[in-house]
């Protein structure tokens, strides 16, 4: 998954992007608690399951934007080497099913 290209991948520090992806951690656990507080409301519960993934991408776009604040930073690094090697390392530690490993 990739998302569009924010305009702070140009201007924030590689510390000030790890704030806010931190920060948006914190919105996924708060989601997620938010949850598991309703447990008879199945309607409460699945828009709150919507909140929870939203703020999981937010997460995941943020983490995208630190990628992209380290390479700005450290222009000679190849993504898809270190892609390949993380996905190889988790297929080693059997994090994937054979049929899903695409």
């Amino acid at each position: 998954m990739e998302f569009p290209k924010i305009k702070f991948a140009k201007t924030n520090s590689i510390m000030e992007q790890w704030l806010h992806l931190r920060s948006e951690v914190m919105e996924v656990q708060n989601a997620i608690n938010d949850m598991r507080m309703i447990n008879d409301d199945e309607a409460l519960i699945e828009a709150l399951a919507v909140n929870a993934i939203e703020e999981c991408l937010d997460m995941i776009h943020s983490a995208e934007t630190l990628i992209r604040v380290i390479r700005r930073e450290y222009r000679r690094i190849d993504l898809e080497a270190i892609k390949q090697e993380v996905i190889c390392k988790n297929a080693m530690r059997g994090y994937y099913d054979e049929e899903d490993r695409v």
